[in-house]
């Protein structure tokens, strides 16, 4: 019996992934994985009227293992979209890699203190 390796690909698919619990007026998110170019806007979901009570929305970055400028933008963008009004957004434990693409692209202001 031969068993056969799968043929290396220059293919990149991140490994990307958001958990949620919801309990109005808080949102919890917990985003994992890869979040860069590839990712097409994995956060819309949580911007439908249905989350019309939610007051505060915390981010947990702790599970982020790589970020780039793409997705750093991608988590502005939502993030402006989300606040405003009486609605509240804090994205928390970033990892220290993740907090230097946000530093080095002038966000560090999106991440609450260390």
């Amino acid at each position: 019996m031969t068993t056969q390796s799968p043929i290396p690909s220059n293919d990149h698919t991140p490994l990307y992934g958001v958990l949620s619990t919801l309990e109005p007026p808080d949102l919890r998110l917990w985003l994992s994985g890869e979040l860069d170019f590839s990712v097409d806007d994995g956060l819309a979901a949580f911007g439908d009227t249905e989350l019309a009570e939610v007051r505060t929305i915390t981010v947990d970055l702790s599970e982020l293992s790589f970020i780039d400028a793409a997705g750093v933008r991608a988590l502005r963008a939502w993030h402006d979209s989300q606040t405003g009004g009486s609605r509240n957004v804090t994205m928390v434990s970033a990892r220290r890699s993740v907090r230097r693409i946000f530093e080095l692209m002038g966000a560090e202001g999106y991440l609450a203190a260390a």
